[in-house]
């Protein structure tokens, strides 16, 4: 199922369906009368995720009818997509360069699933990506990740790059200049 959005989906359209959980019988001489298996789908775009329910539904169903059982089928409905604001992005980027970090030449681009996307669909939001890279051979999902305080004055000098850019989208005001925009 996870070649399901090269055949269904805009391939310029980020889309990540993985199945990374699945359980069946109790005994390696028995065949369980049950199966389970647990996945993500992640998408930017509403239409697409709903072309991928129904498009997994119908396959599950189609593989279980086809051996003499049933299949059936639960979403667990996720967050919304994380689109960073445009305007949020070009004023945290300005701030950001301004102070002399190197930002993205290209927008970052992720379909990492995350509950602060629900901040997105109440006001302008944007995350950002310190690039702390890999510490010790790991990456930051990873236990043994720390980084260094090198990495927290990163970390502390974007977030307030992006709090500046935030209160001049509610002021109306460039914090630079102190004229309006």
């Amino acid at each position: 199922m996870s070649s399901l959005p090269t055949r269904l989906i805009n391939p310029i359209h980020p889309t990540v369906v993985s199945f990374g959980q699945v359980a069946a019988g109790t005994a390696p001489n028995v065949i369980p009368d049950r199966a389970v298996c647990q996945g993500t789908i992640r998408t930017y775009h509403e239409a697409d995720r709903a072309l991928l329910h129904e498009a997994i539904t119908r396959t599950a169903e189609s593989v279980a009818a086809g051996r003499g059982a049933t299949g059936r089928v639960r979403f667990v409905r996720g967050g919304p997509a994380l689109v960073n604001d445009p305007g949020l992005v070009r004023r945290t980027d300005r701030h950001l360069a301004g102070i002399g970090l190197t930002v993205a030449e290209s927008p970052f681009r992720s379909c990492g699933s995350d509950d602060f996307a629900e901040y997105g669909a109440a006001t302008a939001s944007l995350m950002c990506f310190v690039g702390t890279g890999r510490i010790n051979g790991v990456g930051l999902h990873h236990g043994a990740y720390l980084p260094g305080r090198d990495a927290l004055e990163l970390c502390a000098q974007a977030l307030a790059c992006g709090y500046v850019a935030a209160v001049e989208s509610l002021q109306g005001v460039s914090l630079r200049s102190g004229g309006p925009r």
